[in-house]
C-alpha cells in the first residue's frame, strides 16, 4: 500500500507542476500578445530572413526601455515618406565609422562577418566614404544586399533611437522561427 501511495503523491506533485508550467506559459504568451504587434513583410528587402508576406511578432515595448544591439532586426517609419515602414537589420552602432569598399562593409576598419546567405554588399550609397555614426544612431541595412532601401540610401540614412518602433522578435508564419 505504501508504494501505491507514494505512487500517487508524486504523480500529484508531477500534476501540478505541469498545470503551473502550463499557467505560467499561457500568461506569458497573452502578455506578449497585449504588449507586441503582428506585422507583415511587405517586400523582399530582408531575404533570406524574412520574406514577403510573412508574419512577424514585433515587440514595441523593450525597445523603449532596452537599446537594441548589432544585428538585431527593427522597424522604423520614414522621415520622408508618409506611411511607409521599413525592417532592417542593424549594422553599426552609435560612435562606430561604417564604410563600404570592395564589397564588403568595414566597421571601425574591421571587416564584418556577415550573416549566412546575406551577398556582397556591391552598392555602397553614402558609406563609400568612412561615415561616423553620432550617439543615439544606428546604421542599418537590408539582409538582401542588392536593395539600396537601407542607411545606405540619403532618403533614409542612420536612424535614431527615438525613430525605431519595435524590434521584430519571431517569423509566425508561415514557419514560425527566430529572426
Amino acid at each position: 500500500m505504501r508504494g501505491k501511495e507514494r505512487q500517487r503523491s508524486l504523480s500529484g506533485i508531477i500534476g501540478r507542476w505541469v498545470l503551473f508550467i502550463v499557467i505560467v506559459l499561457l500568461i506569458v504568451f497573452a502578455v506578449l500578445i497585449v504588449v507586441n504587434n503582428r506585422t507583415v513583410a511587405g517586400d523582399n528587402t530582408m531575404y533570406p530572413t524574412i520574406e514577403t508576406g510573412d508574419l512577424l511578432l514585433e515587440d514595441q515595448l523593450s525597445i523603449r526601455l532596452i537599446r537594441p544591439s548589432r544585428d538585431e532586426i527593427v522597424s522604423f517609419t520614414s522621415r520622408y515618406q508618409e506611411n511607409v515602414r521599413y525592417i532592417r537589420r542593424i549594422v553599426g552602432m552609435p560612435g562606430e565609422t561604417v564604410e563600404i569598399r570592395d564589397g564588403s562593409v568595414y566597421i571601425n576598419g574591421k571587416e564584418r562577418r556577415e550573416k549566412k546567405g546575406v551577398g556582397a554588399t556591391l552598392e555602397a550609397g553614402q558609406a563609400v566614404n568612412q561615415l561616423t555614426l553620432g550617439q543615439d544612431e544606428y546604421f542599418v541595412m537590408c539582409d538582401n544586399r542588392e536593395e539600396l532601401s537601407d542607411s545606405r540610401e540619403p532618403n533614409i540614412g542612420v536612424i535614431r533611437l527615438d525613430e525605431m518602433e519595435g524590434r521584430i522578435l519571431m517569423r509566425l508564419w508561415p514557419a514560425p522561427g527566430l529572426v
